[in-house]
């Protein structure tokens, strides 16, 4: 079922309580439930995602589902992503300032198959990741301009805290609202209207956790993707394998 939001009155900032957090203190939270041990500044993280799209986007892109490999090293600059096989196999490798995407194993890549697989340049894939994978940690990015207003919310029929943010005109136009369990402060979806616009823009309802044991880096097992506007339901993206490596300790 499509998440429905309905807003209580807001709590203001300078109403902190143990079950109205200010902003800051509630992205303090969810930080320290999904990334207790700072992972994500300093590990390595290794994901396999497979989606599924709805049949109208399964017949645009020839396939009713997907499956994608993501390596996130957001601390070292590092970032890798995969899908596909053979001929059109997609492969984006970031390192530091060095930047390479390729099909196939080519690197050159005419424009009309460039138009034909939807390819975007290789920060754009890194860009997109880190902030769906990266939540609630992204939030302390530099732009990010968090309202300091939390309200009490329904989301997906379970109560919330509300949290919109935006940004600074040269990171992005969109305006997002995350969602929080009122308890354990996770993260439990979020929505974005494109440049601001009512009405445009999709919904993200989380599900699940899957969990690192050693170091307690955990992330939503699922996100399930609607149109904002209908209310249509758009895609699915499950995460099947998670692997977690920090570094090495330097000897002595």
């Amino acid at each position: 079922m499509l998440a429905v939001f309905l807003l209580a009155p807001a709590v203001p900032a300078g109403a902190a309580g143990l079950d109205h957090p200010s902003a800051d203190e509630l992205v303090r939270r969810s930080i320290a439930h999904h990334d207790p041990n700072g992972v994500w500044p300093a590990g390595e993280l290794r994901l396999r995602v497979v989606t599924t799209y709805s049949d109208e986007l399964a017949a645009q892109r020839g396939s009713k589902t997907k499956e994608i490999e993501l390596t996130l090293c957001p601390g070292r600059g590092r970032f890798g992503f995969a899908e596909g096989a053979g001929d059109e196999r997609l492969v984006v490798r970031i390192d530091g300032e060095t930047r390479r995407l390729t099909v196939g194993g080519r690197s050159e890549i005419p424009e009309a198959e460039r138009e034909r697989l939807r390819l975007r340049p290789a920060g754009f894939y890194r860009d997109y990741y880190e902030y769906l994978y990266g939540m609630p940690m992204k939030l302390r990015d530099p732009g990010a301009r968090i309202d300091p207003t939390v309200e009490r919310a329904t989301f997906d029929g379970r109560d919330a805290l509300a949290l919109q943010v935006s940004y600074d005109p040269e990171v992005g136009s969109d305006v997002w609202t995350f969602y929080f369990d009122p308890a354990t402060s996770a993260i439990v979806g979020y929505r974005f209207l494109k440049g601001g616009k009512e009405e445009v823009g999709e919904t993200i309802v989380l599900g699940g956790e899957v969990a690192d044991a050693a170091t307690g880096f955990n992330v939503p097992r699922s996100q399930a993707w609607y149109a904002l506007g209908d209310g249509s339901f758009l895609a699915r993206d499950v995460i099947v394998e998670l692997t977690v490596e920090l570094p090495q300790a330097a000897g002595p």
